[in-house]
């Protein structure tokens, strides 16, 4: 086992947890009425698809790459939302061209983008990190067995955390109390479900790297954990 060998998929991970919760955050402001797909779901986040997929990656990614290179990927992330968020409202300070005639509505749309990824960039910072400790914690103390419940686990917890902070950060001022609680409720009832749906392909997904990905040592700083990678139950 080579301990400074690179993982071949490490990065298509960290650039598709990207792309997943950039496109959350632009998508996030825009609220949706998915009933005809879920009854009672009425109001939703635009960016809900993306955000749950977010998390699955980010569960494989902790299960297949340890919490210290994942901890890098979210660290990478944030700081791009920062530099997206920064180069949003700088260039919308600029003076527009005389023959643009849809300022306003511009104005509109990129700034409401740049108050999602201020929203965004705070969930993100506490979901992520949680999501990823618990299902380290519970990695280690299962032998990496139970891959099932330790994703709804840390999953669940981590994607209640991201509405609870970053909903309200988002949409205070533009949506009363009632609605905003209403968001929530929905969105997090989505996420349950996209999650529940989606453990086969968290479970295919996995049994491919454990078979195509090289060999490497996961390290847990401050989690005793075993001395070698242990293979996820599948």
């Amino acid at each position: 086992m080579n301990k400074n060998a690179e993982p071949k998929f490490y990065t298509l991970f960290a650039m598709l947890i990207f792309v997943t919760s950039v496109c959350s955050s632009m998508l996030g402001s825009r609220l949706m009425d998915i009933s005809y797909i879920i009854p009672g779901a009425t109001l939703v986040s635009g960016g809900i698809l993306p955000f749950c997929i977010s998390f699955v990656l980010l569960d494989i990614a902790t299960n297949q790459y340890g919490y210290i290179r994942v901890k890098k990927i979210i660290m990478l992330v944030l700081i791009c939302k920062v530099i997206m968020a920064l180069f949003l409202y700088s260039m919308m300070q600029i003076r527009p061209a005389t023959s643009f005639h849809y300022e306003s509505s511009y104005q509109i749309v990129i700034l409401m983008m740049f108050r999602a990824f201020w929203a965004s960039f705070w969930g993100t910072l506490v979901s992520f990190y949680l999501n990823c400790y618990i299902f380290s914690k519970l990695y280690v103390s299962f032998y990496g067995r139970m891959l099932w419940l330790r994703c709804l686990v840390a999953t669940t917890m981590g994607e209640i955390v991201f509405s609870l902070v970053s909903t309200p950060i988002l949409f205070w001022g533009k949506l009363d109390i009632h609605h905003i609680f209403l968001l929530i409720f929905h969105n997090y009832g989505f996420k349950l479900i996209f999650e529940f749906a989606s453990l086969p392909v968290i479970y295919l997904l996995v049994y491919l790297l454990n078979k195509y990905e090289m060999a490497f040592q996961i390290s847990y700083s401050g989690f005793n954990p075993p001395h070698k990678k242990i293979n996820a139950e599948i």
